[in-house]
């Protein structure tokens, strides 16, 4: 009888070891899952840092031409009529084509469309 006393205990201890394997498998498999979606949005967003960050770069490598035209506009061009503001406009715009560096891509659009061009 002892032996089989012994035998139930060994059983119950399986068992519950057992039903706590379970439970840490259930536990870590949830766990996984958080991690393996945590894992894909990181990338997704590391993805959208890299474009972001390569539009920034972009945006600052245009700023000094749109800065030059901006501001010959603020100084130069209100009182101008559209003729003379379109001339004045190409004029910027091949200087900074012409100046290694320079471009204008973040104030074109807006400027054409206050030409009346775009």
């Amino acid at each position: 009888l002892a032996a089989v006393a012994t035998l139930n205990e060994s059983l119950e201890k399986a068992v519950a070891d057992l039903q706590e394997l379970e439970t840490d498998r259930q536990r870590s498999g949830k766990q996984l899952k958080g991690a393996e979606a945590l894992s894909t949005s990181l990338q997704e967003r590391q993805k959208r840092w890299q474009q972001q960050s390569q539009e920034l770069k972009r945006a600052a490598t245009s700023l000094p031409g749109a800065l030059l035209i901006v501001a010959a506009y603020i100084a130069y061009a209100g009182a101008m009529r559209a003729k003379v503001r379109g001339r004045l406009h190409a004029g910027l715009t091949q200087i900074c084509k012409e100046t290694p560096g320079l471009t204008t891509r973040a104030v074109d659009r807006p400027l054409q469309e206050f030409l009346g061009t775009g």
